[in-house]
Order: C-alpha cells, then structure tokens, then sequence
C-alpha cells in the first residue's frame, strides 16, 4: 500500500492595530495555507478559554470590539484542514491595542460683557476645534450668547468633545445729557440716565450725580454705569465755561445842572446789551438829574454772561444869585455897595 503524507497546514495571522475606545470594529484574519479549505482555527484572547473560527474559503475574519479598554492579543493555538482532517498547532498572533478617550474639558459656562474679549481654553487633549470657530486659549470678542463645543484629540488619535454655554450680558446703557453752556460762577448739574435703575453711576472729576456743582474752566466729563452683570457703559459731555464780560460803564461824569450826556457801556462784545440804572438808555444822550450819585451799568454778552460797572456822577446845580445893598450915602448923588450873597451850588 501506499502511505501518503500530507503537510501541516500553515496559517498567516493579521490585524494587529490600535484604536480608540467605541471605534469601528478592527479585523483580525487567520489565512490557511498548504491544505483544503475550509480551515478550522483554535485560538484564545489573552490566553483564555479556546474558541474556534472556521473559514470562509481559506480565511477567518475576527470583528474585534472596541467597547472596553485594553490590550487584546488574539492568539492562534492550533489549526485543522478539511481535506485529509491534519491538524497543526501554531502560534501566531495579532494584537489589538484600545485606547481610552481623552477626557476633553471646555471649561465652566461663562458669562461675558458685549464688546469685552474672553478665551476659552479646553483641556485634556493635544488638539482642539472649537465650534463656532475660535482659537484655544486666545483671546477673541464673541458677539452673541450661544453654546461652544470642543473636539479634542490626543496623542493616540482618539477624540472626544464637550461644550459649555456662552453668555454675552449687554450693558445698561448710560446716556451723559446735552453738552452744556454756562457762565463761569453759575453751577450745573450733570444727570447720567440709565434704563435699568439697579445700575450705578459714577462721574468723573469728583461730580455727583444730579448734585449742582460749580467748574471753573471748560471741561468733559465720562459717566460709567455699572450693572448687576459687572458690565459697563460709559458717555460723555462738555461743559464750556464763559468768562463773564469785562463791562466798563466809562469815566467818571461831573459838570453842571442842564448839560447833557451820553452814557455808554462796552466790554460785552458787538451784540453785547445793556441796561443803565436812573432810566439810562445806553448810547443815548441825557441831561441827568444834579446831584452827587453812582450810576450803575448791566452788559449781557452773546453767551448771556453778565457783568457789571459803575461810575459817580456829579452834577452841580445852577446857583441862583443873590446879592445884599448897602446905601452908603443917602444925598444925591447916592451910592451903594452891592454884596454878593449867593450860596454855591453843591
């Protein structure tokens, strides 16, 4: 008779890779070779019990899970082909490596002030993308309230993502007032206005809110309010400060009871107005009243600053003349002496 020996049935082991935790599904394959199809493999996962795949064709695809966390090594212990039923034991193996996810933080919900910048800075990973589209851990002035999701990956390639809310608070708005226009010495009082009252204003330059003050040179002035959010609005106003008028009511007046003059102010500019004491009319000639008295001038400028002046005025009455006869000789011819008695006028 004739004996025949058939050879052991090789096998070819793939798959060995690393992937991240919840991934696809990775394939290890045991591949017969030098016998008949199909091909009976005996193998174990870290040396636990035996399990057995049979090929489809000359291979045994193996799915390996990704759900848990490790290093599985897929060991080929034996091998058996269908044609003449040889068997082999073999060693061979794949190695299946998954990775834990990165533990990617966002961060805490955050609240910020239109207009202000933030950074946002995830942690935990190598790699970040933010979306909507920012920068990790730089600064950026985010416009409107919304929810930032971070995908972060690590050094093994395995990604994992979290979010956080985003805020943007809009500030109470304050509102300065109308710029203003006074005369130096006249107070003013400066009302910032602001839309929710639980807010606080504060001015610059030591001013209180609504409470009269008194500057003495042209300035501007900053309100900042401040709501509950921290957020802060700010405006600002000028106040322009006029000097007063140099009003000069002019020289001293002395002369006679029925002469006539003109008084005239100036010192408040070309529509400068004024208004004269004892029915004066400025520009106006006048025969005053006699007597020893101060005349007064008021001048409004275009500001409507005013300021004042005054001059004496004397005005002597007309003396009426009286006179005393002494008859020195009574026989004709007669003489007589004439004294003058009149009282001057005062």
């Amino acid at each position: 008779f004739t004996i025949t020996v058939q050879p052991s049935p090789q096998v070819t082991v793939n798959g060995s890779t690393e992937v991240c935790l919840g991934s696809n599904s990775p394939q290890v394959s045991f591949t017969g070779s030098t016998g008949v199809a199909p091909y009976t493999f005996t193998y174990n996962i870290n040396g636990g019990a035996n399990i057995t795949a049979v090929s489809n064709g000359n291979t045994a695809i193996l799915n390996a899970p990704t759900t848990t966390v490790g290093t599985f090594v897929y060991n080929l212990v034996g091998v058996t082909e269908a044609g003449n039923s040889c068997a082999a034991a073999v060693i061979g193996n794949a190695t299946v490596i998954v990775h834990d996810l990165p533990q990617v933080n966002a961060g805490a919900d955050v609240d910020v002030c239109l207009n202000n910048p933030i950074t946002l800075t995830a942690s935990g990973a190598v790699t970040y993308a933010w979306v909507p589209s920012i920068i990790n851990g730089t600064a950026f002035t985010p416009t409107s309230s919304g929810t930032y999701s971070v995908t972060g990956t690590d050094a093994n390639g395995c990604v994992n993502t979290d979010a956080l809310e985003l805020t943007v608070n809009v500030p109470v708005l304050v509102d300065a007032g109308p710029d203003q226009v006074i005369c130096i010495g006249d107070n003013v009082t400066l009302s910032g206005i602001i839309s929710d009252p639980s807010a606080s204003i504060v001015w610059t330059n030591g001013v209180v809110n609504n409470i009269a003050f008194a500057p003495s040179q042209t300035n501007q002035y900053t309100v900042t309010s401040t709501d509950v959010n921290g957020c802060l609005s700010t405006d600002v106003v000028n106040v322009i400060v006029n000097e007063l008028p140099d009003v000069n009511a002019g020289a001293n007046i002395s002369g006679c009871a029925g002469d006539e003059y003109t008084f005239t102010g100036s010192g408040a500019g070309p529509n400068g107005v004024y208004v004269w004491t004892h029915g004066i009319v400025n520009g106006v000639p006048i025969v005053p009243a006699a007597g020893n008295y101060y005349v007064a001038v008021v001048g409004t400028d275009h500001n409507g600053c005013v300021n004042g002046d005054s001059l004496m005025v004397k005005i002597d009455s007309i003396p009426l003349p009286t006179f005393t006869v002494v008859v020195d000789q009574n026989c004709a011819p007669v003489t007589a002496t004439f004294y003058n008695t009149t009282v001057p006028a005062g």
